[in-house]
């Protein structure tokens, strides 16, 4: 209802101004703290009902190369944030099954928060519920919102690492969303001594 459109708004709000900062705050850290801080920052958005996985995906694409670029050089940071965003997002899609799925599915509260009793819920039990792997359960799985998706894995007491393999396709909306971050994080880079913008090497 509307106290859940505003939480919606405002968690949406937040998540724009603490990435904002993250980036700004991180830009001269070495990349193993960075790592960390990104690794808490994403798990703890994720395990919010209302953040999408986009802005905290663009975030990490404009803070790991930054801080990657000496180490790993500019290609291999955009591959490591890449693999870093993928295990973020596979690691709060099982905490919120086994945690708050499996451990939270008797209080009425839990159900009403991922709509039980819609219709969209509804069909996707039914999906989510069939044997095996289809390209429709692997669909639900990565294409509906993260919190009620795997929340509801959790409730209907699914394994986890089938609801995880199925989950894996997401890269490939992680690696645009990393590399939008990442050509932003370029673009920000001042010109080198001959007056030429700066590219990967």
């Amino acid at each position: 209802g509307i106290a859940f459109t505003l939480l919606q708004v405002i968690v949406q709000q937040f998540t724009v101004v603490l990435l904002s900062w993250l980036i700004k705050t991180t830009e001269s850290l070495p990349l193993g703290v960075v790592t960390i801080v990104i690794f808490m920052v994403g798990m703890f958005l994720f395990l919010l009902p209302t953040t999408p996985g986009g802005p905290i995906y663009i975030a990490a694409g404009a803070v790991i190369p930054s801080a990657g670029k000496y180490s790993l050089g500019m290609v291999g940071s955009v591959v490591y944030c890449i693999m870093l965003c993928l295990v973020i997002k596979l690691m709060a899609c099982a905490m919120q099954q086994k945690v708050i799925g499996e451990g939270l599915s008797n209080y009425v509260t839990t159900r009403r928060w991922i709509g039980v009793n819609s219709s969209l819920v509804r069909t996707m039990r039914v999906v989510v519920s069939e044997p095996g792997m289809t390209i429709a359960k692997s669909s639900i799985l990565v294409g509906c919102p993260d919190w009620p998706t795997s929340v509801l894995c959790g409730i209907l007491r699914l394994d986890l690492l089938p609801i995880l393999v199925g989950t894996t396709p997401i890269i490939f909306i992680i690696i645009p969303m990393v590399l939008t971050g990442y050509f932003a994080y370029m673009a920000s880079l001042p010109p080198d001594s001959y007056g030429q913008m700066q590219f990967p090497h």
